[in-house]
């Protein structure tokens, strides 16, 4: 099992005092990139699903909260499923 793999395991299984680096690292790993330099206290990112981007906003807040755990795991399934087919 990669790093990457085990990351996005030990944050399906706790979604909750998710930091917002490793959920970064998380999306990195899939491919969400950040989309502008961070002003304020929100993160921005993008990725790609079948020609289609979609945006993400994450306030960095400690812990993240679990519904944008939810949106970034909801994200990491479509592309898995855009890479499979």
């Amino acid at each position: 099992m990669t790093k990457r793999e085990k990351r996005l395991l030990r944050i399906q299984q706790n979604p909750n005092n998710v930091s917002i680096d490793d959920l970064e690292q998380l999306m990195l790993d899939y491919g969400i990139e950040k989309s502008r330099a961070s002003k304020g206290s929100h993160r921005h990112y993008h990725y790609a699903v079948g020609g289609t981007t979609y945006h993400l906003v994450i306030p960095a807040t400690k812990p993240v909260k679990k519904v944008y755990i939810q949106q970034v795991l909801e994200a990491i399934e479509e592309i898995s499923n855009d890479q499979d087919s």
